[in-house]
C-alpha cells in the first residue's frame, strides 16, 4: 500500500478502515448498527460480531482483494444461521452502499511522522445471489501527509538494532543479551519518536 509504512501496521490499517465504514453506514442508514454481537456465531463456537446490521439485514465488510474467497461468504452464513429470528443476509442496501466513496479518511497517525490517509471506495454486486450481504472496500493512496523518510530511517535502525541484538548475543553465549536489547529498546525510542510496532 504505502512505502515505508513500518512492518506490523497491516491489522492496524484493517481495523481503523472497518471502523471508519462503519460510523459512515450507520449515520447514513438510521436504525442500523455494527459489530453487532452473535453468540457462537464466531469460530471454534465462539461468539462472532457482524460488522453492519441493518434492521434483519446482515452485512459483512471485507476487502476487494478477498472477493474469491469462500471464507467471507462462510463466515456471513454463519451469523446468518446463529442470528436466528428472521435475519438474512443483506441485499435492500447494496446497490447505494455500492456508490459510496469516502475521501482523505485518516487511517491512523504516526507520532512524529503524520497521518496516513486513503481514499475509501465501497464495492458491492446487487443481484449476484453468490454477493449478498457482502461490501468490499479498496483504498487509493493519500501520500501528501506522510514523511517517508522519517518512516524508513525508522524501519533501518530497528533493523540494525534487531541484528546487533543477535550478534552480541551469540558472540557471549547469550549473557549479554539483556544488555543489547536495553540499548537497542533506548535507541528504537529516541528513533521512533514512540511508535508501536
Amino acid at each position: 500500500m504505502w512505502n515505508g509504512i513500518p512492518f506490523g501496521t497491516k491489522n492496524i490499517v484493517g481495523s481503523n478502515v472497518h471502523k471508519i465504514i462503519e460510523s459512515n453506514l450507520m449515520i447514513r442508514f438510521p436504525g442500523s448498527a455494527a459489530e453487532v454481537r452473535i453468540p457462537g456465531g464466531g469460530r471454534f463456537g465462539t461468539d462472532g460480531r457482524a460488522d453492519f446490521v441493518y434492521l434483519n439485514e446482515i452485512y459483512e465488510i471485507k476487502p476487494v482483494t478477498q472477493a474469491n474467497n469462500p471464507d467471507a461468504k462462510k463466515q456471513l452464513e454463519k451469523y446468518v444461521e446463529h442470528m436466528g429470528r428472521g435475519y438474512k443476509k443483506g441485499t435492500s442496501k447494496l446497490l447505494e452502499i455500492g456508490t459510496i466513496k469516502l475521501e482523505d479518511q485518516v487511517i491512523f497517525s504516526i507520532p512524529g511522522c503524520g497521518e496516513i490517509r486513503a481514499d475509501i471506495n465501497l464495492y458491492t454486486y446487487p443481484g449476484n445471489p453468490d454477493q449478498e450481504g457482502i461490501i468490499y472496500y479498496s483504498l487509493s493512496n493519500k501520500k501528501d501527509n506522510l514523511d517517508y523518510k522519517k518512516l524508513k530511517a525508522i524501519g533501518a535502525v530497528t533493523g540494525l538494532v534487531t541484528a546487533a541484538v543477535v550478534v552480541i548475543s551469540v558472540a557471549s553465549g547469550g549473557g549479554a543479551t539483556y544488555t543489547a536489547t536495553e540499548i537497542g529498546k533506548e535507541i528504537i525510542k529516541e528513533s521512533a519518536a514512540a511508535i508501536i510496532f
